[in-house]
C-alpha cells in the first residue's frame, strides 16, 4: 500500500498487540532507523512484511499510540548498528519516522542542543539522537514535530 489515503486503520488496541507482538521480537536495524524514500537495507527488522504493515498503519492513529512512549528510556530489544539497544521512547521514534516519512533532525527546531545532537547524528547516529532525546525542550518540540500533518518532508540524512 503506497497511497496514505488507503492506510490501514487499526482500533488501538490492535495497535498495542501488534506492538507488543513485534517488540517481543526484538531484531536489529542494520542502520535502517532514519527514513530514507522507503529504502531499508538489507537484514534490517523493517524489512518484515510484519514491520511493513505497522508503517502503513493510519498516522493519525498510530502517532498518539506511539508518542506515549516517547519519554522512556527502558531498554529494548532493538539494536541500533553499529551501537547499543534502543530506549523505548528513542524505539518509537524510529517507527515514527517510517510511518510519518519524515526524520527527526529534519524537524525545524532552534537551540543549542538540537543542533549539537544533528552535528553529532552525521557521524554517531544513536548518540545524536539520544543527545536530543534527553532534552526535555527537545523531545517536546520533537513530539510536536511528529503530530503535525505534513507527511514526507525530507528524507535524506544531514
Amino acid at each position: 500500500m503506497t497511497n496514505r489515503d488507503e492506510a490501514r486503520t487499526l482500533e488501538p488496541e490492535a495497535i498495542q498487540t501488534a506492538w507488543i507482538r513485534l517488540c517481543d521480537r526484538g531484531g536489529c536495524l542494520t542502520g535502517s532507523q532514519d527514513y530514507a524514500n522507503g529504502s531499508i537495507s538489507e537484514g534490517s527488522i523493517f524489512r518484515t512484511p510484519e514491520w511493513k504493515a505497522f508503517f502503513e498503519l493510519d498516522p493519525n492513529v498510530a502517532t498518539p499510540f506511539l508518542l506515549q512512549f516517547a519519554d522512556s528510556r527502558r531498554e529494548t530489544r532493538f539494536h541500533v548498528c553499529p551501537f547499543g539497544n534502543a530506549w523505548e521512547g528513542e524505539f518509537a521514534f524510529y517507527v515514527l519516522q517510517h510511518i510519518r516519512k519524515k526524520n527527526w533532525f529534519d524537524a525545524p527546531i532552534e537551540g543549542a542542543t538540537f543542533e549539537r545532537a544533528r552535528r553529532l547524528h552525521k557521524e554517531r547516529r544513536q548518540e545524536g539522537f539520544r543527545l536530543a532525546l534527553m532534552d526535555e525542550d527537545v523531545r517536546e518540540a520533537l513530539k510536536f514535530y511528529f503530530r503535525t500533518e505534513t507527511v514526507g518532508a525530507r528524507h535524506a540524512s544531514p
